[in-house]
């Protein structure tokens, strides 16, 4: 039997994955951020009025402060092996979960 110490820092064959795709919703995060702060995504009035501020800045910043960084932390903790990769990518994924339900209202 594993003691919870080993099992806690032994590598985990899905480590990778869940690099890959914490590392990817990260990448896509802040490249929306971009996109939104230098005005390449055309919002429509309607869409920029409901903005905290009418800001596509504050929108950006959010964004990558929400779900960009967290994201990518997590994809660093997962590609480096560490024991608290799995709490991690949890906390990530529910400020992703909490971004998406948040974002229409």
């Amino acid at each position: 039997m594993i003691s919870t110490t080993r099992m806690a820092t032994e590598r985990n064959r899905r480590w990778p994955w869940l690099g890959a795709v914490c590392g990817g919703v990260s990448i896509n995060a802040f490249g929306g951020a971009i996109g939104l702060a230098s005005g390449a995504i055309d919002l429509s009035p309607d869409v920029q009025a409901s903005l905290p501020m009418s800001s596509t800045a504050l929108a950006a910043l959010v964004l990558v402060l929400v779900v960009g960084i967290p994201m990518g932390l997590a994809a660093v903790s997962a590609f480096a092996g560490g024991g608290r990769s799995g709490p991690m990518a949890h906390i990530a994924g529910v400020l992703l979960v909490a971004w998406i339900v948040v974002q229409p209202a």
